[in-house]
């Protein structure tokens, strides 16, 4: 029903995808993997899996049903001009929350690249969301965020296979086979029981249990 259905499946898909990924999960998920390590990319692919199921359960009935949106669909199915006041304020309440990560991550962004003050990203997205709702309606909002999809996925892509080519070209271990080093004093934290092996005789730093003793932030020799 987008754009009058003037809009072909794939370019229409590229739109979901890159309204799906916002600047809060493309910018977001960098730096929860910086900060917590590889285990928070479950978080996005949970995210994905709940956006499967709003296609399934949300999506599909909306569609067989002829409205155009949450809050016509529960006029309909509801018979309540009440119902629909409600579920308008919620999709508002909840849409505001959702726009705040991407007026900081624009934000954010732009007094990265330009020292621009932050307030200078929220005003530039809503100028040009703005620009772009009024001039071309849902058929023009649907090409840019297809275009987003596709900029953001070489973002991602490009980089990562230049930084697997140099990886390999250096002779670098794989990333999952190899031992892990450190070429200078690194602070580990460790919060599940493991096994270190070292090749030579190696003295730590610890705090909590090891070896069944607990250490206060002395020296331990491991060997």
């Amino acid at each position: 029903m987008v754009a009058s259905r003037g809009v072909t499946p794939w370019w229409n898909a590229s739109a979901i995808g890159g309204e799906y990924i916002s600047a809060a999960s493309f910018l977001g998920t960098a730096g929860l993997v910086l900060a917590y390590g590889a285990d928070t990319l479950w978080l996005p692919v949970a995210a994905t899996a709940g956006y499967v199921l709003l296609l399934a359960f949300v999506t599909a009935p909306l569609r067989r049903s002829g409205a155009y949106t949450i809050s016509d669909f529960a006029e309909w199915r509801l018979g309540s001009a009440a119902v629909r006041r409600l579920v308008t304020a919620c999709v508002c309440f909840i849409g505001w929350f959702y726009l705040l990560p991407q007026f900081e991550g624009a934000g954010v962004t732009l007094r990265v690249l330009t020292g621009a003050p932050v307030w200078t990203g929220w005003a530039v997205v809503v100028a040009v969301t703005l620009s772009v709702v009024l001039s071309g309606g849902m058929r023009s909002i649907t090409a840019v965020q297809a275009v987003q999809f596709w900029l953001k996925l070489a973002a991602v892509a490009v980089p990562a296979v230049a930084l697997l080519g140099m990886w390999h070209m250096s002779g670098g271990p794989g990333p999952l086979g190899g031992v892990p080093r450190f070429e200078h004093a690194t602070r580990v934290h460790v919060r599940t029981d493991v096994t270190v092996t070292v090749p030579a005789a190696v003295t730590v730093t610890a705090r909590g249990r090891v070896d069944g003793v607990r250490r206060g932030g002395e020296a331990v020799p491991l060997a």
